[in-house]
């Protein structure tokens, strides 16, 4: 999968499960995506803005879409922009293993706190009867 499909497929995700976050790695590896992906929009824009000779050129029109850049920009950015790129795929490959741990953690945080008040809940039942 290209690395803007991976992206936009993952923001999905993380625009779903960040409501939940508790734990404050997860938070801040939330936060650093949306600094990733203000990164990688403007790699878009500094490098498909502007054609080889440096002229300015229209951009592409689906350029961010629902919050989620187009495939098709970053992959128009050019080969020598390769280090930049490289760079965000990098970032954003630790942060996708980062997110994963994360979500592994918060809910194991959350079902020992249901597994708990439903204990609480149980021994006070029984103490009532």
């Amino acid at each position: 999968m290209e690395l803007a499909e991976d992206m936009a497929c993952t923001l999905g995700y993380v625009q779903d499960v960040e409501q939940f976050a508790r734990i404050r790695q997860f938070v801040e590896a939330i936060k650093e995506v949306q600094l990733l992906l203000g990164d990688a929009q403007n790699l878009i824009i500094k490098h498909c803005s502007h054609n080889e000779t440096g002229t300015p050129e229209l951009l592409p029109i689906s350029l961010w879409e629902h919050n989620i850049f187009s495939v098709n920009a970053l992959l128009s950015v050019g080969s020598s922009r390769n280090r930049e790129v490289d760079e965000i795929r990098s970032q954003f490959e630790r942060f996708k293993r980062q997110f994963d741990r994360g979500l592994a953690v918060q809910m194991a945080v959350t079902l020992e706190s249901l597994l708990s008040k439903l204990s609480l809940t149980l021994s006070c039942d029984y103490s009532l009867t």
